[in-house]
């Protein structure tokens, strides 16, 4: 069959000056964050953050974490942010870039 005219048509897509900011929280390897990404670009800005410190402590506990955090910051431009407590939230250094803060927040 022929489909459903309206699914073979792209959804119209926002310039990047109205993209909404989405700060991912509680994704462990981050692929959440790169999925979101990869299905929305023109309309978000996904900023990945994770509990843990460091990348290496990243990798080493999501060895796949890798791959993921260097199409993210490379491919996307979306760096990392580490240490960032979900339960704190408060903390302007966890909810703003550049003084604007989050839009959306995915979890």
């Amino acid at each position: 069959g022929r489909g459903c005219p309206e699914a073979e048509e792209s959804p119209p897509q926002p310039s990047s000056s109205a993209a909404m900011d989405v700060l991912t929280v509680g994704d462990g390897d981050l692929s959440f964050s790169l999925a979101l990404q990869r299905a929305y670009p023109a309309a978000l800005r996904v900023h990945p953050s994770t509990l843990v410190a460091t990348r290496e402590e990243l990798v080493s506990t999501y060895p796949d974490s890798a791959r993921v955090v260097d199409e993210l910051e490379r491919v996307w431009k979306c760096p990392v942010r580490y240490g960032v407590d979900a339960t704190r939230l408060d903390d302007a250094n966890s909810l703003t870039r550049g003084g604007r803060q989050k839009d959306k927040f995915a979890l």
